[in-house]
This record gives C-alpha cells, structure tokens and sequence, in this order.
C-alpha cells in the first residue's frame, strides 16, 4: 500500500456454521475519510459461493494503488512498466476463474483511473471464469451514464457497452485520458470488445463501434477559421499552411457529430458534421488507438463572410471547401492547409459563378433568350 499501510476501523458482527459450511458478517468500516458497510455472506467453504451488498458514502480507489511508474504503456493497473525492462507487467484474471459471487455495489463519490463519478450502482455477477457488471449506472462530469462490461479469463477477452447522455466531454478527456482537445456536452456511445494481456494489447485489439453528438463546444488546438483566413493571403503563391497543436487556439462548433467504426484498435470515420455560423465541417479519416496517431483530412468551409485580424476580408473563400490534413501523435498533431490546392478550388468557384451570372438562368437582361453556354465563354475570355 501507499505510504505503508492504512488505518481501518472495523465495527460489525460475524458469524459461521462449520457444519453447514456457511458464514455471514455485516461490517462498518472506516477507511481514513470513508464509510463502507458491508454485508457478505458465504456458502460451501471448498468450494465458496459468494454474495455481498456493499455500500460506501465516498471512496478513492487511486489512493489505495501504487502509483504509475513513468513511462508506463497505458497507464492504468495492467499497463504498468516492469522495473528497468521495456515491457508490460501482464493483467492477471487467475482470480476469476474460481470466484463464484454475486452482489451489488453503490457508491455515493467515487474516483478511480482518475475518473470522478457520483451515485455509482453496479450489479456484479462472478462465475465460470467470467465476469459480468450489469447494469452499471452512475452521474459524471454534468451527465449520466448506464451500461454493462465483461471479462473472460478463459480468452483474455473484454466487452463495454456504455451510454453517456449529457455528459460535459473537456473535463472527462482531461481527466480519463490526460488529453485536452475537445470541449462540449452531448452524447457518447461506445460498444467494443478486445483482447490480449497488457494494456497495448487491448487498444490494438478494440473492434466495435462509437460515436458522439455534441453541442457549443470546441475542438481545441486548432483556429481553422484563422487557417482559412491565413491561406487566402498565400493564394496563387502555390504555398502551405502548416501549424502544430497550440495552446489558446480553438475551433468553436454549435453541433459536432461524428460515428467510428473500431477494427484492430483503428477508428474510422466518414461523417464527420461540425456546424457554427462561420464553418462547416466533414471529414473523413482514421484514428489509431493503438499507436496514439491521428491521420484525418478535414474538410472546411467558410460559411459566411469573415474578419480576420487586421479587417481581413475572407469572402474570396467563402463557400470554398478547403481540405486540412491532420496527422501526428496526439499530444502533438499537426495541421497542413495546401494554399495551392485553394487557389485551383477559389478559382473554379469564380469561373462557375461567373459563368451562373453570364447565362442568367438562359435569358437575356431583356427578357429575350440568352446565347446559351458557348456565348457565355466566348464572353468570359474577351474581357
């Protein structure tokens, strides 16, 4: 244990009928600043059959585990680094394949893997190597959750379900992942499975689906207006925009959707929709979860005539869908707007209103019938 050990104060009463092989307490246990009250109960000592109802008013879970050693894979329980050696200390499920116990848990404040969730209730049930938690539900970071998981200690395997309704995303990333680049509150879904034994070797097994569905937040890092703005002053130079994640910049939205299909720990998304009342976003790309890389060409457009700094006015590429490459690790991304590529798109954009306006819906300003098409050329080119 941390620091060498714990006070705990227990209060209770027990009881045991070796002829019957049964056993029963009913404990208050006071650990530093928490209350837990227990009821277990116990039947056939060689071969033990469990149920328990546990209940605590608050409980930190990370207080009570070693800390992460640095430079562990993946953080977490499973993902930490053996002393001196490159690899990872395996996940050990021995224990499950002869736990037989079912029972409950409710927890009024509790944080674990740095993760701070309130009313938590979970219904547990252990059996043949196998472990199921359903249903699971709690409060967290504005929202709520509901969902069921399971693990296998026969195959290694891993299964979540979960639901997130409401839930405020900037806080919860930090928090759960250490990574600050999305703020906003919505909705997240996720049903994957896994396996292996490490923590690396589950990200780089997930397969499944997620999506989210979120409302007036923003992705962080990133001015893709400002980008957008940047770029038309490299029109016809034939030049890039090119930036590193940064701290203060950010790219507000109203609404971002977007839906990830999970095989081999790599996430792909086609229908990325980010909406405000300057941009419009798509977007379609992959995500390794793996590896930690991000490889995504989102594609933006201006949607209304915009000031940048210095009164810049950016109606040139109003309308125009600019593409923006995003790639690298995901504490350090990179964005790559190719000025030249907006230049051929802001120039077949004017070609095309020009050529609109000349037709004028294939009548003259007279009301008589216009040239048609070849008119309208022969016109464009001799100005």
């Amino acid at each position: 244990m941390p620091g060498g050990g714990v006070k705990l104060a227990l209060a209770g009463t027990a009881a045991a009928d070796w002829a019957k092989e049964t056993a029963q307490t009913d404990l208050t246990a006071r650990l530093e600043d928490s209350t837990v009250q227990a009821k277990v109960a116990v039947r056939n000592f060689s071969a033990p059959a469990i149920n328990f109802d546990i209940a605590a008013d608050k409980l930190n879970v990370d207080r009570y585990l070693p800390p992460k050693q640095a430079g562990a894979a993946g953080g977490g329980a499973g993902g930490t680094a053996k002393s001196g050696s490159g690899g990872e200390r395996p996940i050990d499920l021995s224990v499950l394949k002869t736990l037989n116990a079912s029972g409950s848990v409710r927890i009024g404040a509790l944080t674990a893997s740095n993760v701070k969730a309130q009313n938590v209730r979970v219904d547990v049930r252990a059996a043949g190597g196998r472990l199921d938690v359903s249903p699971m539900s709690a409060s967290l970071y504005e929202g709520a959750l509901a969902g069921s998981a399971s693990v296998n200690a026969n195959t290694n395997t891993f299964a979540a379900k979960q639901h997130l309704k409401g839930v405020n995303i900037g806080p919860l990333l930090r928090d759960a992942a250490q990574q600050d680049m999305l703020e906003g509150r919505g909705t997240v879904d996720l049903d994957v499975t896994s396996a292996g034994n490490t923590v690396s070797a589950i990200k780089r097994a997930l397969n499944g689906a997620a999506s989210v569905d979120l409302r007036d937040g923003a992705i962080k890092g990133v001015d893709i207006g400002g980008m957008l703005r940047k770029a038309q002053s490299l029109l016809g130079r034939g030049a890039a925009v090119e930036e590193q994640s940064q701290g203060g910049a950010r790219t507000d939205f109203t609404s971002l959707s977007a839906s990830f299909v999970l095989k081999d720990g790599v996430a792909r998304n086609d229908d990325l929709d980010g909406r405000s009342p300057l941009l419009r976003l798509g977007g379609a790309g992959i995500v390794d979860i793996g590896a930690g890389t991000v490889d995504y060409t989102v594609k933006a457009t201006l949607a209304a005539t915009a000031k940048g700094q210095g009164g810049r006015d950016a109606s040139e590429v109003r309308g125009i869908t600019a593409p923006i490459r995003v790639t690298g690790a995901f504490d350090s991304l990179k964005y790559r707007l190719d000025a030249g590529a907006l230049a051929t798109d802001v120039a077949k954009d004017t070609l095309k209103r020009e050529l609109e306006r000349r037709l004028g819906g294939g009548q003259q300003q007279d009301g008589q019938p216009g040239g048609g098409i070849g008119d309208a050329l022969r016109g464009l080119f001799r100005r």
